[in-house]
């Protein structure tokens, strides 16, 4: 059996401690968390995209549009995705879909509204934002649709005011 030196026994010790030290520094970049911190914009594009993709699908029928809408709700509460903002995209393309389709009677109309009302007071969003957040290049008419979608005038819809278009002069008297 061969001796080791007490040098060279510490010398191997270190050199293995140092070694394993360093693999599991590497591993431990690897093994880090992923995480994106979703924001309101974002998660309002989210839930228009699904409803989105429900509408492309089911284009023809509605009754199979709500079922798309119900199980992308059920399935990001199972993920545990379900955030308000993602329920507001959910519900405004649900709504405008319904006024698409000009669907008037349904009963998922009016929690699709509550909602999205109270989502957008909570966060005191404007149609402006919700515009913006959708990404949409129309936002002028955006106070229009948006209260139209939701059923109610403007004034329940926080601080989403429209600029006053200015009106120009009539033509210059000639000389």
């Amino acid at each position: 059996m061969q001796r080791y030196s007490p040098l060279k026994a510490t010398l191997v010790l270190i050199t293995a401690l140092s070694s394993s030290g360093l693999a599991s520094a590497q591993n431990s970049k690897l093994d880090a968390p992923v995480s994106r911190q979703p924001t309101v914009k974002s998660e309002i594009k989210r839930g228009e995209d699904a409803g989105f993709k429900c509408g492309l699908d089911h284009i023809l029928s509605f009754s199979r549009f709500i079922d798309c809408i119900s199980e992308n709700r059920h399935s990001n509460e199972q993920r545990g995705t379900f955030s308000d903002p993602f329920k507001l995209g959910l519900n405004m393309y649900s709504l405008r879909h319904a006024l698409a389709q000009k669907i008037a009677a349904d009963p998922m109309l009016p929690l699709w509204k509550n909602e999205a009302v109270q989502i957008m007071k909570a966060y005191k969003l404007s149609a402006i934002d919700y515009c913006k957040a959708i990404e949409s290049e129309k936002c002028d008419d955006a106070n229009e649709w948006v209260s139209k979608a939701l059923g109610t005038p403007l004034a329940t819809t926080p601080s989403a005011t429209k600029p006053q278009k200015q009106t120009p002069p009539g033509p210059l008297p000639l000389r």
